[in-house]
């Protein structure tokens, strides 16, 4: 009977060297990767909403690994006004070794005090926080861009390479604002029906049929209430 438990026993710790291990040798590997790209600020100001989600898209690559990590960015970027730090972010990414928090923290120090929301242990909190500080905005900036979104002009009569590319404009306008607090659904669909308005006739149409719900961008809530959620979930 000793001697079956002492068998087990060794066996069990076997194992358990074996897993240490690999965990080091995993930790090891994943310490001399490549450096992610940093983000940093702009003319002294926090970098734009498109910046950020490119550089969001990129650590997601880097960081591709890390359990946990591609589902919450994902999920982030389709819907940042839907979830809560406590509830939806905080331990949702194996980290138990701090290497991708580490990794993080080395391409954000340019942006971390404005945008890291003081975060030192948690990778995805981290990421959260300056994903909100980049949609959120401070005030001045939010009204400038929500007023660069609502004045812009007509697509001009032209090629389809001339739509597409005043399309783009107008999508890269909106990602600067939607999630601001600023924008609504009728200041989306009033620009809709201006910038297309050679469509006139298929906007009209479509407009009626439209589901906003879920787009996240506020739902009609007052400039003064920028903090209101949208969609809840992902």
């Amino acid at each position: 009977m000793a001697q079956t438990m002492a068998s087990e026993l060794a066996e069990a710790l076997a194992r358990s060297q074996e897993a240490s291990a690999k965990a080091l040798i995993e930790a090891a590997k994943r310490a001399n990767r490549n450096p992610l790209p940093t983000l940093e600020l702009q003319g002294g100001s926090n970098p734009s909403v498109k910046v950020t989600k490119v550089w969001l898209e990129k650590v997601k690559v880097g960081l591709k690994d890390y359990e946990g990590l591609v589902a919450l960015v994902d999920c982030m970027l389709k819907n940042p006004r839907g979830m809560t730090p406590e509830d939806d972010v905080a331990g949702k990414v194996v980290d138990p070794m701090g290497a991708a928090h580490s990794h993080g923290m080395a391409s954000i120090q340019d942006v971390y005090e404005d945008m890291g929301g003081g975060e030192e242990e948690d990778v995805g909190v981290l990421l959260y926080n300056i994903w909100q500080a980049a949609i959120g905005k401070v005030r001045q900036q939010a009204a400038k861009d929500y007023t660069g979104f609502v004045t812009l002009q007509a697509i001009p009569t032209g090629s389809s390479a001339v739509l597409l590319a005043g399309h783009k404009r107008w999508e890269e306008a909106l990602e600067e604002t939607r999630f601001s607090g600023w924008c609504d659904e009728d200041a989306i669909l009033d620009s809709i029906e201006v910038i297309f308005q050679r469509f006139g006739p298929r906007v009209a149409i479509a407009k009626p049929a439209c589901s906003w719900k879920g787009w996240g961008c506020g739902h009609g809530q007052a400039p003064e209430d920028p903090e209101g959620a949208g969609a809840q979930g992902c």
